[in-house]
This record gives structure tokens, sequence and C-alpha cells, in this order.
């Protein structure tokens, strides 16, 4: 993966889902990686308020007879602006990317995996049941 990585000058993510969470978006970045992505989700959160992101239709869960879903019209104007203005600017997009960088570092190193673990373990103990006037 990482010779893939080493090929990507700019990461585009024009996800039509609520996703939970954009891990791709965290992978990028922390390789200096700079994202254009939809505005859907979590993904503005996997971004840590860096990067661009662009409005997008989300789908609404229609459907034809055949089961596929409908997509939404969609604007690629805001998509072609933000993406040439990156690779035209240099010093903005060695700005995001710096940013991208140290600040998704930053981030992950404030992550507590024993918060987490303690979270766990307590949420699966049984529930104590106490009787009132017993």
């Amino acid at each position: 993966m990482e010779q893939i990585w080493s090929e990507i000058k700019v990461l585009l993510v024009p996800s039509l889902w609520l996703e939970a969470w954009g891990i791709v978006v965290v992978e990028a970045q922390v390789r200096g990686i700079p994202v254009i992505s939809s505005d859907l989700g979590a993904i503005p959160e996997a971004k840590l308020g860096l990067s661009v992101l662009v409005h997008i239709n989300s789908l609404t869960g229609e459907g034809t007879e055949e089961g596929e879903y409908i997509v939404p019209e969609q604007d690629v104007e805001p998509w072609r602006v933000a993406l040439t203005k990156l690779m035209t600017d240099k010093d903005r997009y060695e700005e995001l990317s710096e940013r991208a960088r140290g600040g998704t570092a930053s981030w992950l190193t404030k992550i507590d995996d024993k918060a987490l673990e303690s979270w766990l373990s307590q949420s699966t103990r049984p529930k104590t049941i106490r009787s009132i006037g017993a």
C-alpha cells in the first residue's frame, strides 16, 4: 500500500453515503496527502478540520425496480475548481499537505486506548438491579 500512497498527490473522496467514519481520509492525511471530500456523514470529522469539503447530494434510498440506487444529479464544478486550485498553487498545496500531516499526527497521539478499553470493559459487565424497599 505504501507504494500506492506514495504516488497519490491529492485524494478525492466524493462519497454519496453518510459514512460513519472516513479512515481513508485519516490514512491519506497522516501521509501529508491533502483530501478533497464530500461534506456527508462523519467525513468532515475524520478530516479534523483540514483540507477541502465540497457539497454533494447524498443518496436518498430511492431505487429502481431492479434494485439499483438512483444517484442524484451532482455539480462537478466545485470539485474541478478545488482540484485545479490545489494543483496549480504550490504554496497552498504545501500548506495543506503540512497541515494534514501535522494535524492528523497530533490527533493520533491523543487517542487514549486505555479509556476505550475501560469503556468496553464496563459496557460488557452485567447490570446490577436493586430493589427498592426490600
